[in-house]
């Protein structure tokens, strides 16, 4: 294990220590005296800001490393809860700025943190076990972010401003492990004009030329595809707040619900690492979503609440299985010089169908509520299985044809 794979590590474990994850939205409810929809507008400002922000700062991981592209986010996510806290209550233009700048913070952060993982590995002639080092490393980080979301709703019932300085030391602390790792990292940007001159060369027909994959519309077709649906778990994963209450759940069980997501997510990356040694990736997709789409038009019909939230958990567990199965496809299938730019538009586009979810499964659960909101997701996931397997035929025909086509 290189030195500069314990750093990289060492700054995972630190970016995990999020305290305020899970209740900074009753932050700013409670001491910041912010209305319900004052708060969703938050959230809204929030999503849309990741997709305006979530393009450039790939590029900019690219052109000026993945290391700098890290460490600018991590020095806004330090002076996000800074801001936060010195936010005077009542001035929520302020506060929505903080959500414009949390989420460009993340965009710097997402795509690059990836991409330099297997840069890392790549340099060291051990990419073939990008899958499995990465699905440790996310278990690694969930099981922490877990017991960071239960000490700091503990911490959180004596003093909101105690959850969020530690939040900012472990910030502070992230910066400090990528100065190290940026001390040490071979920098391919020899001067600052060169910078210039490489930006000046960046265009969108590069970027489709670093995949390094046959019948290329089916694959983007792929990615499209699978960007929509995972965009539609993560508008899942949060509205499980007002699913349960509407199943009767109390907040207590919610609260230990969404904790123990977090613990149970670091189980879902290493089945998936498993899985993959013994099924093709194409296989363990269709298997699971038709798993998914059978758990949820069974959930509206459950009356018992314990197997509501064991429903509610296993719905939830498979999403991160696939995102850690495509990711390593998308992975082993371009060129470095454009991946964080390409992971941050796999991202843009996840974000998008997050932000329509949000507002088309919001209107819908106020006219029909959440049964049959749960009913029309698994419809749509059954129905995305067929195309998948429409296409996945498609393909099948292509490689037939061309076959042929060699042989004459």
């Amino acid at each position: 294990m290189s030195k500069k794979f314990k750093i990289f590590i060492l700054y995972k474990i630190f970016s995990s220590l999020i305290f305020t994850r899970g209740i900074f939205l009753l932050f700013l409810l409670q001491e910041k005296n912010m209305t319900f929809l004052e708060v969703s507008t938050y959230q809204a400002i929030f999503f849309i800001s990741t997709t305006l922000f979530e393009m450039p700062t790939g590029v900019i991981g690219d052109k000026f490393g993945k290391v700098n592209s890290l460490l600018i986010g991590s020095v806004l996510l330090t002076l996000q809860p800074i801001l936060v806290l010195l936010m005077p209550s009542g001035n929520v233009l302020l506060l929505f700025g903080c959500a414009a700048l949390q989420a460009l913070a993340y965009t710097f952060i997402s795509g690059s943190d990836g991409a330099l993982l297997f840069e890392i590995l790549e340099s060291e002639d051990n990419k073939e076990r990008y899958l499995s080092i990465n699905a440790r490393l996310l278990s690694l980080s969930s099981i922490i972010l877990g017991g960071a979301i239960l000490i700091g709703g503990i911490i959180s019932n004596y003093s909101w401003h105690g959850v969020y300085l530690l939040t900012i030391f472990t910030n502070l602390m992230s910066c400090l492990a990528l100065l190290f790792l940026r001390d040490k990292s071979v920098q391919k940007e020899t001067s600052f004009s060169d910078d210039i001159v490489a930006v000046k060369k960046f265009h969108f027909k590069n970027i489709i030329n670093s995949f390094q994959v046959s019948h290329l519309y089916f694959f983007f077709a792929f990615l499209v595809g699978f960007c929509i649906l995972d965009g539609l778990f993560a508008t899942y994963f949060n509205l499980n707040q007002i699913i349960l209450e509407d199943f009767k759940i109390e907040n207590a069980w919610i609260g230990t619900f969404f904790s123990a997501l977090y613990f149970i997510s670091a189980l879902s990356y290493q089945l998936g690492a498993a899985l993959h040694r013994y099924f093709t990736t194409k296989k363990i997709m269709v298997m699971t979503l038709i798993g998914m789409a059978g758990l949820f038009l069974v959930l509206p019909l459950t009356t018992n609440k314990l197997v509501v939230l064991i429903i509610s958990i296993s719905i939830c567990f498979f999403p991160e299985m696939l995102y850690i199965l495509v990711d390593n496809i998308i992975q082993e299938n371009m060129t470095s010089d454009y991946r964080a730019t390409i992971l941050s538009i796999i991202s843009l586009i996840t974000s998008l169908s997050s932000s329509f979810f949000y507002v088309f499964l919001g209107f819908f659960h106020q006219n029909y509520g959440s049964k049959l909101m749960i009913d029309l997701i698994g419809i749509f996931v059954l129905l995305s299985v067929v195309c998948f397997c429409v296409m996945n035929s498609q393909i099948r025909v292509a490689i037939k044809e061309e076959t042929k086509d060699e042989k004459m």
